[in-house]
């Protein structure tokens, strides 16, 4: 008959059920021996005389903003921490378009709803140029 399910084609609720079960539980287990690496490289390069002092530089495909502040280049996400809206520079502080949330030009809160400051990657020089590290620092 059309339509027909054979017994061998055929899963049984119980199977179905187990399936389902172990199906988070391996995930689960496979990202906790797997864990993602810390650091998978440079995400960005760029010679360092090419951001004056008190200047900005920012790369949109990557979603981080380089800032040269007394001798010091510092990278932060531009994704806001509270719902991961892309900031913008806005004179001297960031400013997240979708929700309101201010941030200084350090990444620390001005004005909520977000509560975390940005996020800022490890940032290396060597040979004149500055290198942006994927693993972030904790701040």
């Amino acid at each position: 008959m059309a339509g027909d399910i054979g017994e061998d084609e055929m899963i049984s609720r119980r199977n179905l059920l187990r399936s389902l079960i172990a199906a988070p539980f391996l995930f689960l287990t496979g990202k906790y021996l797997f864990p993602p690496s810390e650091a998978k490289g440079v995400l960005v390069e760029v010679e360092s005389d090419k951001i004056p002092e008190g200047g900005a530089m920012v790369f949109h495909d990557e979603n981080i903003i380089l800032v040269r502040a007394d001798e010091e280049v510092i990278a932060f996400s531009l994704e806001c921490t509270h719902l991961g809206c892309t900031v913008a520079l806005n004179g001297e502080e960031f400013a997240c378009p979708c929700h309101g949330s201010k941030f200084a030009s350090d990444g620390s809160v001005i004005q909520g709803p977000a509560t975390r400051s940005l996020d800022r990657y490890v940032t290396k020089i060597t040979n004149n140029k500055i290198q942006v590290i994927e693993s972030k620092k904790d701040v």
